[in-house]
């Protein structure tokens, strides 16, 4: 069974959230609402693969504050994963969503 360490993150920007929905022509859970977020490369710390996805799904820089939970799934595809999810605080960037 493939394994692998996700990263979530809730972006707050004074009393909102950011909330994403996947694409369409995702492996996994396609038009779902989430947090931003995706999966660790090797050797990667949790908060420096969070701060590169969050740029690369929103274009967004964070500041990350602090781990609010861990959890685990089953990918529609077999992968099995184990993540954190952090709350961030929005620093900069405008919004700009990726195809992912």
């Amino acid at each position: 069974m493939k394994f692998g360490v996700a990263v979530k993150g809730i972006i707050r920007r004074g009393n909102k959230i950011l909330v994403l929905k996947r694409s369409l022509n995702d492996d996994h859970k396609p038009g779902v609402w989430e947090t931003a977020g995706g999966g660790m490369d090797k050797a990667e710390n949790p908060q420096n693969a969070l701060k590169r996805e969050i740029k690369e799904e929103t274009n967004l820089e964070v500041k990350i504050l602090e781990p609010f939970n861990a959890f685990s799934f089953k990918k529609d595809t077999g992968e099995f994963k184990v993540g954190i999810t952090f709350v961030c605080e929005y620093v900069s960037g405008k919004i700009r969503l990726s195809e992912e």
